[in-house]
């Protein structure tokens, strides 16, 4: 079942999921349900994977942890 959202919404409820909000906080700032934002973020997850989206989310979550970027990360990786 796809959800009725504007893509917009759609990419930053994944966008604060994937930095490590909870559900609860992304749906009180966004005016959803929490039950909206567990189906937007499922409907996403099923689209990429279960397995890809959860290790994305642990590695940015794990990089906001250590305070770098995406962009620093790689610049290390260069060398």
């Amino acid at each position: 079942m796809t959800l009725s959202f504007s893509k917009s919404l759609k990419e930053g409820i994944i966008k604060e999921w994937l930095r490590g909000k909870n559900r609860d906080t992304i749906a009180h700032e966004n005016g959803l349900s929490t039950g909206t934002v567990s189906n937007i973020v499922k409907e996403w997850k099923e689209e990429i994977g279960s397995l890809s989206a959860d290790q994305l989310r642990e590695f940015t979550v794990t990089l906001r942890n250590v305070g770098i970027s995406p962009l620093q990360c790689d610049k290390v990786f260069e060398y």
